[in-house]
């Protein structure tokens, strides 16, 4: 019985002394997240900050939402039918890296009073910001209409934007969906 001991204890001893030899950064070594990442020592996969996501070299050097913004055209169908073809506007928020402005969203035809909505990037399960969700606000609203928050998102699939959302006035709601090519 006193050897098994013995045996466990050297045992334990020099795995202790193992486990103190060891880099606690190993697993991070010769990794480069770029300038907006941190390497995780656990496991050396780089984490982005807020705003960005990895690019194709693996840094975080990448602005997230770079990708949507811009012009985008395409028809919606909704509750009613189709509808003609519109243009939606996404633009920076320059005060929140996560946060977009969406102009014309479900086309109101509010001439240079434009329809603009504010949204909140979301990151997938890998960490590529790929939609537009919690719609925050609405601001110069010409028709009266408003927008359901909880069915309003923005999805980028390739090149295309699939765009869903909810809208109202006092007599009618209508969901519609939209797919629509960057301009």
């Amino acid at each position: 019985m006193m050897k098994k001991n013995k045996l466990i204890l050297l045992l334990a001893i020099a795995y202790a002394l193992f486990l103190i030899s060891c880099d606690d950064n190993m697993f991070c070594k010769g990794v480069d997240c770029g300038i907006y990442g941190t390497c995780d020592v656990v496991d050396g996969i780089c984490f982005c900050t807020l705003g960005y996501e990895l690019d194709l070299a693996g840094r975080c050097d990448s602005l997230g939402k770079t990708k949507f913004i811009g012009q985008w055209r395409g028809q919606a169908e909704c509750g009613n039918g189709i509808e003609p073809i519109s243009d939606i506007t996404i633009y920076a928020d320059s005060a929140n890296l996560d946060k977009v402005y969406i102009q014309n969203l479900g086309n109101p035809n509010c001439g240079t009073n434009m329809w603009v909505v504010k949204g909140k990037m979301i990151r997938n399960a890998q960490g590529i910001y790929n939609q537009i969700d919690s719609i925050i606000s609405v601001s110069n609203n010409c028709l009266n209409l408003t927008i359901d928050n909880a069915g309003t998102n923005i999805t980028l699939v390739g090149d295309t934007l699939k765009v869903k959302y909810k809208i109202s006035n006092q007599d009618t709601a209508f969901s519609c969906t939209a797919k629509m090519l960057k301009q």
